[in-house]
């Protein structure tokens, strides 16, 4: 942008919080301007600072109301998630939901252990995941309560020793530490699954 002979106006806007989580007029509107003459980008900034925000926040609204109507049109857009203080009529259970830890035992599990046999069916997944970082770097960050907390955005209890328990995903998932070795299970599947961690250094990663 020029303005006569002072010199060339260049400037960035930014938005660093634009999200579902956030409604258009929360968003923050950040703007940056360079100028080979002062008066003129203290002028600009002046501008740009009174004016930018009402346009940009209108054009985002725009912007969204468009892109949900074309998404929702293909059935792309999930249901948004509700915070702690809303209810929900309740429902069976479906992948990916999060189940409570507390149930009573099923009629043929009670029968099994009456008759001191349980049949459970099991299978064995292998995967391998590659991490660009140090063996140092990953253990840490798999056995730093705070860290687990913040990646899997949930209550987390971790006794990062031997014979330590610990707790993901709400107590989703929770289990013990036996050496290099976690025993763990899902509150809805018997105490019968081990999971093995074992971690292998290459010189661009650790897998």
């Amino acid at each position: 942008m020029a303005e006569g002979k002072e010199g060339e106006v260049k400037g960035e806007i930014e938005i660093p919080n634009l999200s579902d989580e956030n409604a258009v007029e929360e968003v923050d509107v950040i703007v940056t301007v360079e100028s080979s003459g002062k008066v003129v980008s203290q002028t600009m900034k002046e501008m740009v600072h009174r004016e930018a925000p009402i346009v940009v926040r209108s054009k985002l609204s725009e912007y969204l109301r468009c892109l949900k109507e074309e998404y929702s049109n293909k059935g792309l857009i999930l249901p948004k998630r509700q915070s702690p203080t809303e209810s929900s009529p309740a429902t069976p259970p479906t992948l990916g939901t999060r189940i409570s830890t507390q149930r009573s035992p099923s009629p043929a599990a009670t029968s099994n252990k009456k008759s001191g046999t349980v049949n459970v069916n099991t299978t064995q997944i292998k995967m391998t995941e590659s991490f660009m970082t140090s063996i140092e770097e990953l253990y840490n960050t798999l056995t730093t309560q705070q860290l687990v907390a913040t990646f899997t955005n949930s209550s987390t209890k971790l006794e990062a020793k031997k014979g330590g328990l610990y707790s993901l995903l709400d107590g989703l998932i929770s289990g013990q530490y036996m050496e290099l070795v976690r025993r763990f299970y899902y509150s809805f599947i018997p105490y019968t699954s081990v999971l093995l961690l074992p971690f292998l250094y290459r010189k661009s990663h650790t897998r």
